[in-house]
């Protein structure tokens, strides 16, 4: 790619971060990085509550299949067949 106006976000941080070798451009360098992080914490503020509890919901199903497993093997029969009462 030649047109710098096509550069991502990434690249056009990297060159300004190169060009501050001779300069220093902090609010140029600051709007940047604000730029790239507001979106990502605007995103997990919306969706905290489903990430929370997604996280919750794939621990409780693995205590769930674990106790399965101990009722399981628990309460089988001689022969190995599940016996349920």
């Amino acid at each position: 790619m030649s047109d710098p106006a096509k550069y991502t976000i990434g690249v056009n941080m990297y060159q300004a971060n190169m060009r501050m070798n001779y300069s220093a451009d902090w609010v140029t360098m600051f709007a940047g990085v604000m730029i790239v992080m507001v979106p990502s914490i605007i995103i997990y503020i919306l969706f905290q509550r489903w990430i929370m509890e997604g996280g919750d919901d794939w621990r409780d199903e693995r205590v769930e299949l674990q106790h399965a497993r101990e009722l399981i093997q628990g309460s089988g029969s001689a022969d190995g067949q599940v016996v349920c009462s």
